[in-house]
């Protein structure tokens, strides 16, 4: 992501994290304590060396619920087998593309795949 910014005029990296996960850990610590929110979460507890986030314009956080109905409006509408890290992604992208221009262009990596979901 670092040489794809490097000198852009255009495009801004995003990030997206599940409640619990290491890289939105306070905000969201937060959120479930005010909201006393009871649900498995996804992400993971660190943040990795790779995320580096002076390359990330905004970081959205996506509860389970909002990624795997995502996921599998995705599996039933697109036939596209992604997994709850790809329904995030991709549930982020449906609610930004509310402001976005006739001719913007979204680029959606969904980080995972469906084998340990659906077999």
């Amino acid at each position: 992501p670092r040489k794809l910014c490097q000198g852009q005029s255009y495009g801004r990296p995003l990030g997206i994290g599940g409640i619990g996960s290491g890289t939105s850990f306070n905000n969201n610590f937060l959120a479930l304590k005010r909201y006393k929110l009871k649900m498995k979460l996804i992400g993971e507890d660190f943040i990795p060396d790779t995320l580096d986030m002076d390359v990330v314009d905004k970081f959205y956080t996506v509860t389970d619920e909002q990624a795997f109905l995502t996921t599998r409006e995705v599996v039933r509408k697109e036939g596209l087998l992604i997994g709850g890290s790809g329904g995030a992604a991709v549930h982020v992208v449906k609610q930004i593309s509310k402001n976005l221009k006739n001719d913007d262009v979204v680029v959606v990596i969904t980080p995972d795949g469906s084998q340990k979901y659906y077999w």
